[in-house]
C-alpha cells in the first residue's frame, strides 16, 4: 500500500486527484499507475491505468487470480468491474468512498447467485487511511476542480 500512496503523491505533484494504484503478485509489482484523468480524459482512473498496463503482459487466467490490486480510495464501480473483469484475485484500499464506491454496489451485483467466473474479489480496506486523507487535505489546497475539491471534503467527512 505504501507504493500506492507514493503513486498517489505522484498524482497529487501534477494537480490530479490524488489516487494512486499498483498489482502484485507473489510479491513483485507487476505495474504502477496513478490518476491522469486531467492528462488523459476522465476515464484514465489510476486502477483502470493500472488494468490496461497489465493486460498487455498477457498473463493467464490462473496468474491474474494470484494478483492484488492495492489502490488509495475505494475503487469507483468502472474501476471495480474492470478489476472483476480482470479477474483480480484480491483489492485492497485505503479509504472508502461512500458516495461512489464500487465495493457496496458490486457486492449487490455479484454477491448472490452470479456467473462464476465473474465474482467480486475478496476486500481489505483501511490501510494506512491517515496518509490517504492527508495527500486528499493536500488536494483540497490546491485543487483546480471545485467538484473534485467538494468530493474529496465528503471523503473526509
Amino acid at each position: 500500500m505504501k507504493l500506492a500512496i507514493d503513486q498517489a503523491r505522484l498524482s497529487l505533484e501534477q494537480k490530479e486527484f490524488p489516487v494512486g494504484a499498483v498489482l502484485v503478485k507473489d510479491n513483485e509489482v507487476i505495474g504502477t499507475a496513478f490518476n491522469r484523468d486531467r492528462e488523459l480524459g476522465y476515464l484514465a482512473h489510476a486502477e483502470m491505468l493500472l488494468l490496461l498496463e497489465a493486460d498487455q503482459k498477457k498473463p493467464k487466467f490462473s496468474q491474474r487470480k494470484e494478483m492484488t490490486l492495492y489502490t488509495t480510495l475505494e475503487p469507483c464501480l468502472m474501476c471495480m468491474a474492470a478489476s472483476v473483469s480482470f479477474f483480480v484475485g484480491e483489492i485492497v484500499y485505503s479509504l472508502d468512498a461512500p458516495e461512489d464506491g464500487g465495493a457496496r454496489l458490486a457486492n449487490i451485483q455479484f454477491g448472490g447467485d452470479s456467473i462464476k467466473e465473474y465474482k467480486l474479489p475478496p476486500l481489505r480496506k483501511g490501510i494506512l487511511v491517515k496518509e490517504t486523507k492527508e495527500l486528499i487535505q493536500s488536494y483540497i489546497l490546491i485543487g483546480e476542480n471545485k467538484a473534485l475539491v467538494e468530493y474529496s471534503k465528503k471523503l473526509l467527512s
